[in-house]
C-alpha cells in the first residue's frame, strides 16, 4: 500500500514542479514571474479594465456549504437569509425539514442574518425561509447530494 502512494505523491511532485503560486508556469520558460511592476497597467494601446467585479447573487437563503456526501455523517452547515427584498416582511423564521419532511423552526429571527447549524444537517435537508406574521414560504434552500464515492 505505500508504494502506490509514495509513486503517486512523486508523480505529483513533478508535475507541479516548474509551477508557483502565482499560477504562473516558469518550467518552460525559466523566466520569474511577474512583478506588480511588470503588471501595473495595460499595455501601449490597450485601456484599462476599470469595472468593478460583478458581485455573486446570492438568493433570499443560501446555504454553506450548500452540497454534503449523500453517504457522510451529518454535519454543521451555516443558513444565511435576507427577505429585506420582500415588502412587509418584519421578521422571518427558518424552518428545517429533514430528507423525511420532519419539519421545526430552526431559528425566528430579523429579516436578514445567519447562523450556523448543529451537526445535524444531511444531503436532501432543506431550509425554507418563512415571513413570521403569517408562515408564507418567501423560499427556500436544500442541501444537494453529492453521490457516495
Amino acid at each position: 500500500m505505500r508504494i502506490p502512494l509514495i509513486t503517486a505523491i512523486a508523480l505529483l511532485a513533478v508535475a507541479t514542479a516548474g509551477c508557483d503560486r502565482s499560477g504562473t508556469d516558469t518550467s518552460a520558460t525559466g523566466t520569474a514571474p511577474a512583478t506588480a511592476a511588470t503588471v501595473a497597467g495595460p499595455a501601449p494601446g490597450q485601456v484599462a479594465d476599470t469595472q468593478p467585479a460583478a458581485p455573486v447573487e446570492k438568493g433570499p437563503i443560501w446555504l454553506e456549504p450548500d452540497a454534503l456526501s449523500a453517504c457522510g455523517r451529518p454535519t454543521v452547515v451555516t443558513v444565511h437569509w435576507d427577505a429585506n427584498k420582500f415588502e412587509g416582511v418584519k421578521a422571518v423564521d427558518i424552518v428545517a425539514i429533514n430528507p423525511e419532511g420532519k419539519e421545526s423552526v430552526f431559528v425566528a429571527a430579523g429579516r436578514s442574518g445567519s447562523r450556523e447549524t448543529g451537526a445535524w444537517v444531511r444531503a436532501g435537508s432543506k431550509m425554507s425561509l418563512r415571513n413570521k406574521a403569517d408562515a408564507t414560504e418567501l423560499a427556500s434552500a436544500t442541501v444537494a447530494a453529492v453521490p457516495c464515492q
